[in-house]
């Protein structure tokens, strides 16, 4: 055999390598599937065959059970919801966080942002620009909002460019920036994984319902940056927004015109009052949403107008009943002793999953936020985060939250808009901003 075939088989441990660079993540635990452990000691290629072979029976069979009326696994599922279903749940049993191409494969499939022209928008690349003397600020952040905790601020390198994009659909004119409504938006993907680039279906439909632009903003990732790396950069991303002083004139600029965008020609850098903004993410972003809103409040910087967090994984510690109950039912199937090495590479190894920054879940003063909407399915594994985080809020911010609970709806399923209720969510949201009467569909709540 010839040594480029030999070197196809050759096998090396499951097992993702961590890089020096990661000095705060531990070596991860092998996958607790044995299908997994076996096809990701392969190479690459061979364990994306298996892959393949394994997602395409999953999809086959969840196609079988509609042609021949097999029960569903929820009751309102249509075909495409079932199939759906299938697909991203059998890619997500494929991808063991801790395994040694998941980085690889995701971080692949993540490169190349969804097409503007597929999701009928406009999309204008932007940066956030730091000083050179950002430091203190950030020493002043940690020191608010990290207080009690074994944190070496003075070890993390802030990125003095932080890369964002405009998006606005193409239904939506060009708006008076002193007169637009401006979503920041935080994207999801584990602290870990996904880009503005991932989320432009969501983004784009986002923008149609608000009538305005969306600003979304590439915040650095874990390992390379832990907690609270992200925080400080949705902070100092939405004080330039503002043109708030606090962090030492940061600025947002454009390589282009924003003419699409806004109705003062070639202006690249523009200001907006907290009250024109509403602040809104997914998931790990939706989690963001929420510390960045109680880092506001401990630096006594102004609140946005409102903010919606879909499917907020606000409880890194993953205990609550809805990770069994409705482990069928979502497709979120990542391996779960994966997922907590995952949550130590975000947290780093001295800070508790319990912290209530961390956790926001476990927060016990959320007064003196902006309006919060939350979305949940229940059919989803992170169901009762949603639901913990409501009740929690409704303890000392009951006037500004409110919680809709979306029928057989697993995590995030406002991303696939050919989806019914997932439309009808993102209308829900466009009624929240505008303080217009709901829309609502009583076919999609519970």
């Amino acid at each position: 055999m010839s040594a480029s075939l030999s070197s196809l088989f050759l096998v090396a441990s499951p097992r993702f390598v961590v890089p020096a660079s990661w000095k705060h993540v531990s070596t991860p635990p092998l996958p607790t599937d044995a299908l997994w452990q076996i096809s990701h000691a392969l190479p690459l290629l061979l364990h994306l065959l298996i892959s393949s072979l394994y997602i395409a029976s999953k999809v086959l069979l969840a196609l079988a059970g509609n042609l021949f009326a097999a029960p569903r696994l929820r009751p309102s599922w249509v075909w495409s919801t079932s199939i759906l279903q299938a697909f991203l749940r059998a890619a997500m049993e494929t991808l063991p966080p801790q395994a040694r191409h998941s980085v690889a494969v995701v971080r692949m499939a993540t490169s190349v942002p969804i097409p503007a022209w597929f999701v009928n928008a406009h999309v204008v690349q932007a940066r956030v620009k730091l000083p050179v003397s950002s430091r203190p600020f950030w020493r002043t952040l940690c020191k608010e909002i990290a207080s009690g905790l074994e944190l070496d601020w003075t070890s993390f390198t802030l990125r003095q460019t932080i890369p964002a994009e405009w998006i606005m659909h193409r239904s939506v004119a060009p708006v008076v920036p002193e007169d637009a409504t401006v979503t920041f938006f935080l994207h999801g993907g584990a602290h870990i994984f996904m880009n503005p680039g991932t989320h432009r279906t969501l983004t784009s439909e986002i923008s149609r319902v608000t009538k305005g632009p969306v600003f979304a903003l590439d915040y650095a990732l874990a390992p390379d940056a832990p907690f609270p790396a992200a925080i400080h950069e949705a902070v100092v991303a939405y004080c330039a927004l503002i043109g708030h002083p606090t962090t030492k004139a940061a600025s947002i600029g454009s390589s282009d015109s924003l003419t699409s965008i806004f109705k003062d020609h070639d202006a690249k850098q523009r200001i907006f009052r907290p009250n024109q903004i509403h602040v809104m993410g997914d998931s790990s972003g939706g989690a963001l949403v929420v510390q960045f809103l109680l880092a506001l409040k401990a630096l006594d910087l102004p609140q946005p107008t409102s903010a919606v967090c879909m499917s907020p994984f606000v409880d890194i510690e993953c205990k609550s009943d809805t990770f069994k109950t409705n482990w069928p039912t979502d497709f979120m199937a990542l391996d779960q002793q994966g997922m907590r090495w995952a949550m130590s590479a975000y947290t780093g190894q001295n800070i508790p999953y319990s912290h209530p920054l961390v956790s926001p879940i476990n927060h016990s003063d959320f007064s003196g936020l902006c309006r919060i909407l939350i979305q949940v399915g229940d059919a989803e594994v992170l169901f009762e985060d949603s639901k913990g985080l409501y009740e929690a809020m409704l303890q000392t911010a009951s006037a500004n939250v409110k919680l809709q609970i979306w029928k057989d709806m697993f995590h995030v399923f406002q991303v696939f808009s050919f989806l019914e209720p997932s439309r009808a969510a993102v209308e829900e949201i466009g009624s929240f901003v505008h303080q217009t009467p709901s829309t609502k569909d009583e076919r999609f709540f519970q």
